[in-house]
Order: C-alpha cells, then structure tokens, then sequence
C-alpha cells in the first residue's frame, strides 16, 4: 500500500530465524498501524491483521475491533423515499464499502509483504492446491512461521550475551549500541 512506512521487506533468505521474523513482524506491525481505522478504539490502525484477539485487546486498552464486513448489495430506495433518506442511505452503504475494501486491501498487502519476504518453502503448508495462499490471512502466515521458525535456541541465547559482553567502542555511533 502507497501509505506503508515499509514498502518493501528485507528478503529472509533460507531458513528464517527468531531474530529475522522479529524484524520482519516489526515493519509488518508499523505498515498495519499506518492505516487508519476508526474501529478497535482508533488508534492501532489495523494491527488486528496480525495479532490474535486477547493480545490485541491489551495494546488497544481493552477496545474490541469488530472485523468489517462487505455491506451487501446497494441500497434499494422506496418510490416514496425523500432525498435526504436516500442520501443517508447511500452514503452510510458507501461508508461502509469503503471501510471494508480498506481493510482486505491492508489485509492483501501484509499478507504479499511476508509471501515476497520469505522463501515459499518456509510456508507451503499453507497451501490449497485450488486457491493458493489467497485465503490464508498474514495472522495464520506469522503464526506458523513463528511457532515452526521462531523459536530461540540456546546458540541464539548464547550469541546475545556474548554481544552483550563484548566492549564498546565509544567511536562508535550510540544508536550502534543500544541495537
């Protein structure tokens, strides 16, 4: 989407580490934010894409974020109905239109940004041999990559506190050293 902080990810090359999906979720969570939503308390965007509802719940201060759905077909007006009625009418099913496009859009979008980020390999049991990937939602991606790949390891662990001991260089730019 034009407006995603992040218009395109870092390839994960092979297999994904705990560390490369945390930086990879990280984007994904600030392109999700970036897209306005008046739902789910109006201030987390549509980073309900990628969490699951209890955590959600928590960083939206308890705000409930009911998913869009398609509005049906336009409206149909009586013989008799006034023209403020049928403008009302119209543009509430216009509103509501829009809200939803907005959100399959924000939707399709994540979920292409991780299917471009990690080899095919990673996810393909995810695949329908008919559909594809297209009724995985980014949620069920993040969720299978970060339970099968996500995992820290002791060798993980390991190589973190052996950064952690290791001297700074006060030549060095502090942003170097608080990431």
């Amino acid at each position: 989407m034009e407006n995603f902080p992040h218009q395109s990810l870092t390839a994960i090359s092979g297999k994904p580490t705990a560390h490369a999906l945390m930086r990879m979720k990280r984007k994904l969570t600030a392109n999700a934010m970036s897209v306005p939503s008046n739902r789910g308390g109006g201030t987390r965007g549509h980073l309900i894409l990628l969490m699951i509802e209890p955590d959600y719940l928590l960083v939206s201060g308890g705000n409930v974020f009911d998913e869009p759905t398609h509005p049906g077909n336009a409206p149909t007006h009586a013989n008799n109905a006034s023209t403020a009625a049928i403008h009302a009418a119209d543009t509430a099913y216009n509103r509501e239109l829009a809200e939803y496009k907005i959100f399959i859009a924000t939707r399709n979008a994540l979920k292409q940004q991780i299917l471009s980020t990690i080899e095919e390999p990673y996810y393909d049991v995810l695949m329908d041999p008919t559909f594809g990937y297209a009724n995985v939602t980014p949620l069920q991606l993040l969720t299978h990559l970060e339970s099968t790949y996500g995992t820290k390891t002791p060798k993980d662990l390991e190589r973190n506190r052996d950064n952690l001991r290791s001297p700074w260089n006060p030549d060095d730019d502090i942003a170097t050293l608080w990431t």
